[in-house]
């Protein structure tokens, strides 16, 4: 499914929920993409149903997550790469999953998927620690703010899990 199917498909289920009853969504959350204000346990769902995914080998099914990730430019899209991320955590090879998360770092601009994948990144702490701790060492001094935070935050997700 290419970004503009997936858009279109989310673009009728906004058009048929509820509004988040927030004024301007959009500025809300502090991002640039637009928003359609779908609601996270629905975007959740549409996330597990795999929006025919598991025809694809696991690859093909990172590469789609990528697609989206870097061609969707829509907010909801993008979470729901994240939640798809989430649902294969667990099975992931993680390095490779270290790697594309790192990439990912470059599109965020809000803190909502900012903590999401610092969530990631605590969790993958437990079995990369030394890949994050230096990830984090070169994020800490860097001029980007959404790599500056990642450095800090990931510490509050690694916390908890220890």
């Amino acid at each position: 499914m290419t970004s503009k199917e997936l858009l279109s498909q989310l673009q009728k289920l906004a058009a048929a929920g509820r509004p988040s009853g927030i004024f301007n969504l959009q500025d809300y959350i502090g991002t640039k993409y637009p928003v359609l204000g779908i609601a996270n346990p629905t975007l959740r769902k549409v996330a597990a149903e795999g929006l025919g995914m598991d025809r694809l080998s696991e690859e093909e099914q990172w590469k789609q997550l990528e697609t989206w990730w870097f061609e969707s430019g829509v907010y909801d899209i993008m979470s729901i790469v994240l939640y798809m991320t989430e649902k294969r955590f667990r099975k992931a090879d993680k390095k490779a999953l270290l790697k594309r998360l790192v990439s990912f770092i470059d599109r965020v601009d809000n803190w909502a998927h900012s903590d999401f994948i610092s969530s990631f990144f605590g969790k993958l702490a437990a079995h990369l620690e030394a890949d994050i701790i230096a990830q984090m060492r070169q994020w800490n001094t860097s001029k980007k703010p959404w790599e500056r935070r990642q450095s800090v935050v990931i510490i509050s997700y690694y916390l908890r899990i220890k």
